[in-house]
């Protein structure tokens, strides 16, 4: 029987250290940093673990608490959400094509008034505020 020797260059050896250094360097960043990527056509939606629990009926933390939380991460790079800390789920990006109507429904907050019909704007910290008051 014959023994054959399989002699590696020097550059793929190279090569094949890079591409495994790269991998841990990556899971290390991803970790120590808390690094989240969100890609063009998603959003993040923020999961707290840990931190005050939410008052009775409420479903959306709005103060820091734990649970879903209010503020979603739009794409690109966001930083310090740690895994042990969140877990950030990612969701398609629903598109409403011109011409088309999107019926959004509310699972929590006051409800619009049976008079109004469209509910107007108004900053993402005040959740609970009827449409026509």
């Amino acid at each position: 029987m014959e023994v054959t020797h399989v002699y590696i260059n020097h550059s793929v050896r190279f090569s094949i250290a890079g591409l495994i250094g790269l991998v841990v360097f990556s899971i290390f960043i991803k970790s120590i940093l808390g690094l989240v990527i969100i890609s063009e056509k998603e959003v993040g939606v923020v999961v707290k673990k840990f931190g005050p629990r939410l008052s009775a009926g409420q479903l959306i933390a709005l103060k820091g608490e734990a649970g879903y939380q209010a503020d979603t991460l739009a794409p690109g790079w966001h930083f310090f959400y740690f895994p042990w800390q969140y877990n950030v789920h990612k969701t398609a990006v629903t598109i409403i094509q011109q011409g088309q109507i999107g019926l959004l429904v509310a699972a929590a907050g006051e409800a619009i008034p049976q008079s109004a019909f469209w509910a107007r704007w108004f900053p993402a910290t005040i959740f609970r505020m009827p449409a026509n008051s």
